[in-house]
């Protein structure tokens, strides 16, 4: 009977180890807990194979402190030498900014509206930028980058005085300021900065009560910068006088991540991989001959007389496979082909793979980042280019309400005080600034990738009362009232020259005339 027990008590205690083992383990009583794998989320589960997934749940402040340098250094690197990081990059750039955002000021009058334009544009070609070197559609290119690569950008807006504005129409100017600017929690190590109370996260100051952004702290100058003496200095930005653009992706982050850090690895390992193709690739092209000689000579070739290591003309050792290179040895008339043998491999699909895997990472279509079309159809290029413009109308906004719009609200104020022509005495602005600071931007529009159809579907809409002229035109990339004035002006201009303008369209280009082929 003992002996009985005690075998089995041998067989349990076996058998307990093994479920553990593998993470089954039975719980000891029902009020003790559930059993294993009764319900609950699966991706909650914790067994022998995701027991050391344990992310914790650190908050984004805490994140960014511990890996918001190394991810923006490494996003920086690939932009600058990785052709596919790159490549998403300056998909966004090109899609979203083009040829620049513009504000439209609302002012009824035609001619208020051209004035305030023509002055607008003076200024942003040259006197916008703080170094002078570039226009403000360039400054845009060059803030979108940066939130993009390197997580954000701050704008700040200069009052310069009247010493350095003299040679320029307004007193405004414009200065980017990176993210490596931006001062880091020890830079305050044993001389705290005068906040009145307010804290100060990865510098940025915050109200205590609301969590408004209050000011920034910011160094002098880049690190590594060549005067490195410049960067001992902190200064404090009110937050009135800039306007800081990061991408925010969860509640309680002040300072932004770059864009690229879902496919930074991704990036890498694709290069890695292509490095490896392309030298595998050199390597099978690789194929060298071997003499001997019938009278066993001194050795040539790889060798001179003396045994040393024979050099190319660069002074390099020829110690390696490289193609064409021919070894002499000794003792027979033999020539022997050595060849590396190494199969060829089946990069093509990875690569693909990998590069739809960055795509999806950038929130972009395949053949958006990478240009290329020839494994889709033509309805699923136009379903891919719709979604794209969707994420690019989204950054668009996000590029008026930081940059553009903070700018305009600047501009105008700033043309009152210096007496520009057309723009309102300062009583008249105090009065009600509201109505003269009201604006709208005009986004650059994108090619029909099927005109005909396009223009056929809104002269429906028009017709039908969906749609309007405006918005049309807007799609499009052009203002209304300026297409309008364009339109009566060749209108007079084809009159006066006896031009007649306004002919049916070929009836050629009917619809039931156009062919699939046509259309291709």
């Amino acid at each position: 009977m003992w002996r009985n027990l005690a075998t089995q008590t041998a067989k349990a205690s076996i058998g307990e180890r093994i479920a553990k083992l593998f993470g089954y383990e039975k719980p000891k009583s029902r009020a003790a807990g559930p059993r294993a794998f009764s319900g609950g989320y699966q991706g909650a589960r914790v067994d022998r194979t995701t027991q050391e997934w344990n992310p914790g749940n650190l908050t984004p402040d805490v994140l960014h402190r511990q890996d918001g340098r190394m991810l923006r250094e490494r996003a920086r690197d690939l932009v600058e030498n990785n052709p596919m990081a790159k490549a998403a990059v300056k998909a966004y750039i090109a899609n979203v900014v083009r040829c620049g955002i513009m504000p439209k000021p609302m002012i009824e009058q035609v001619d208020l509206r051209k004035t305030w334009r023509q002055a607008w544009d003076l200024w942003i070609k040259r006197d916008a930028d703080i170094t002078r070197v570039q226009h403000f559609y360039e400054l845009q290119k060059l803030w979108l980058e940066e939130v993009i690569v390197g997580g954000g950008c701050l704008v700040h807006f200069v009052q310069l005085p009247p010493a350095k504005a003299r040679r320029r129409r307004l007193p405004l100017a414009i200065e980017l300021i990176p993210e490596e600017r931006f001062c880091e929690d020890g830079d305050f190590l044993g001389k705290p900065p005068q906040t009145n109370g307010n804290r100060v996260v990865r510098g940025v100051e915050i109200d205590s009560e609301t969590g408004e952004h209050v000011a920034y702290w910011v160094k002098s100058a880049l690190p590594n910068d060549l005067y490195p003496t410049a960067i001992e200095k902190n200064i404090r930005i009110p937050a009135d006088q800039c306007v800081y653009g990061y991408n925010r992706t969860r509640i309680g982050q002040h300072r932004g991540f770059t864009m690229l850090a879902p496919v930074i690895m991704y990036l890498w390992k694709l290069g890695y991989y292509t490095d490896n193709e392309l030298m595998a690739s050199a390597i099978r092209s690789c194929y060298a001959v071997l003499i001997k000689t019938a009278d066993g000579g001194p050795l040539g070739g790889l060798n001179d007389d003396t045994g040393a290591t024979v050099t190319d003309m660069n002074g390099n050792p020829i110690d390696r496979l490289e193609p064409g290179i021919i070894g002499n040895v000794q003792h027979a008339d033999e020539i022997t082909g050595v060849g590396p043998n190494t199969p060829p491999g089946d990069a093509a699909t990875w690569i693909k793979l990998i590069q739809r895997s960055i795509a999806v990472g950038m929130d972009l279509s395949y053949f958006g980042m990478m240009r290329d079309t020839s494994d889709s159809n033509f309805a699923g290029f136009r379903a891919g280019l719709n979604e794209d413009r969707s994420r690019y109308e989204m950054l668009q906004d996000f590029c008026a309400y930081h940059l553009v719009e903070p700018t305009y609200e600047r501009f105008v104020p700033a043309s009152v005080l210096a007496g520009t022509e057309g723009f309102p005495s300062p009583s008249q602005y105090t009065a009600d600034p509201d109505s003269f600071l009201v604006s709208e931007c005009q986004y650059p529009g994108w090619p029909s990738v099927t005109p005909l159809d396009d223009a056929r579907a809104s002269e429906i809409e028009l017709a039908i009362g969906v749609n309007t002229r405006g918005r049309i035109i807007g799609s499009r990339g052009y203002d209304r009232v300026e297409t309008f004035e364009e339109l009566a002006v060749e209108k007079n201009d084809a009159e006066r020259l006896g031009i007649n303008i306004a002919a049916e369209p070929d009836a050629a280009l009917a619809d039931d005339q156009i062919t699939s082929e046509d259309r291709k």
